[in-house]
């Protein structure tokens, strides 16, 4: 499982984990980007799930919200991959 760092720049979802990032409009889209990215870099090989864990960085939102949103936008992604494939392609996303 991966740690990445989620925040919204006001058009886009982008989640950051070291040199691993990915943006997108929607969450879907988000995930889906960052299920291309593991694939470019081969993180996912071989394997027949992978879990990503987003924790919200609520810096990017106005201080008085913070501490009512501290919780409720951290995320677990759960990404299947066809086993016959060894992780090259995805049989599905889950939340």
């Amino acid at each position: 499982m991966m740690d990445f760092s989620l925040i919204h720049d006001g058009t886009n979802w982008q989640a950051h984990c070291g040199d691993i990032a990915a943006q997108g409009e929607s969450l879907r889209d988000l995930d889906r980007n960052l299920e291309k990215e593991l694939m470019q870099r081969d993180v996912v090989k071989g394997l027949s799930e992978y879990k990503i864990r987003m924790t919200f960085d609520n810096k990017c939102m106005p201080e008085f919200m913070r501490q009512y949103a501290n919780h409720y936008f951290n995320r677990v992604v759960h990404f299947a991959f066809d086993n016959q494939q060894g992780g090259d392609n995805v049989a599905g996303i889950k939340l």
